[in-house]
């Protein structure tokens, strides 16, 4: 979708990321209009409380999709590997053990509150 620079993988490859991401965004996009869809159907409900109902719809609708790609963003995005030119792996990524972790503090959370309780 975006290049900046030159790019090491394969032309095919590329092809491969680009339209992934390019159905990611179409998806997306459609989900958000629809959701402003089923927004004014539902303020259109009483022409005089169109804007505040609207208005509360879309803004609780906004936080909460800013909320859910902030979490994406915590648990999505995979880790990079250091590696030597030398070493041959599969990939230059490995799996995001956010939720590991994450899981982990709260356990530990919950269980000194309930040995203190």
């Amino acid at each position: 979708m975006f290049s900046f620079g030159k790019s090491n993988k394969a032309p095919i490859e590329n092809n491969l990321v680009d339209e992934r991401g390019n159905k990611g965004i179409i998806f997306i996009l459609v989900l958000v209009i629809i959701g402003l869809v089923f927004t004014v159907l539902y303020a259109c409900d009483n022409d005089k409380t169109f804007i505040p109902v609207f208005t509360t719809l879309f803004f609780i609708a906004g936080g909460i999709f800013a909320f859910t790609t902030l979490i994406g963003f915590l648990f999505g995005i995979p880790r990079t590997i250091v590696i030597d030119e030398s070493e041959k792996v599969k990939s230059r990524y490995m799996g995001n053990d956010n939720l590991l972790q994450v899981s982990d503090w709260l356990t530990k959370i919950i269980l000194g509150l309930v040995y203190i309780l």
